[in-house]
């Protein structure tokens, strides 16, 4: 039995807009199977692109990351004086590995990787919008 984390972020909105999942590692207390998730309609905003791949690049540099580092980086990142305020943390229990990889954590969002943001990115300064 996997029990999967699910940090949502409500990144100026009332709404979750980001979302990181992760497993626990039972006997390590690291953190695992990190993925990152964004509102569809928020996939090419380059401005919050922008954020959420300076979390995801200071997560990587972490060694040993644990559950209180993911969200000291957050508060970090999203400038956030009060994290409490700002996100909803729940937790849900899977069979198999695979099913913890690739349930969307909400309707309407989409995996996104530091490669996507950065391909995006380079795709609106190549046509001159940005």
């Amino acid at each position: 039995m996997f029990k999967r984390k699910q940090i949502s972020i409500c990144a100026n909105d009332i709404e979750p807009s980001f979302v990181i999942t992760y497993t626990i590692n039972k006997d390590s207390d690291t953190v695992e199977n990190l993925q990152y998730w964004v509102k569809e309609e928020l996939q090419h905003n380059i401005s919050f692109l922008y954020i959420v791949s300076k979390m995801i690049m200071r997560l990587k540099k972490i060694p040993f990351l644990n559950e209180k580092r993911v969200f000291q980086t957050y508060q970090d990142v999203f400038d956030i004086g009060d994290i409490y305020n700002n996100y909803k943390l729940s937790s849900k229990h899977f069979k198999m590995l695979k099913l913890v990889k690739q349930t969307k954590p909400h309707l309407g969002f989409i995996e996104i990787t530091n490669q996507q943001i950065d391909i995006t990115i380079k795709n609106y300064i190549e046509k001159g919008e940005l």
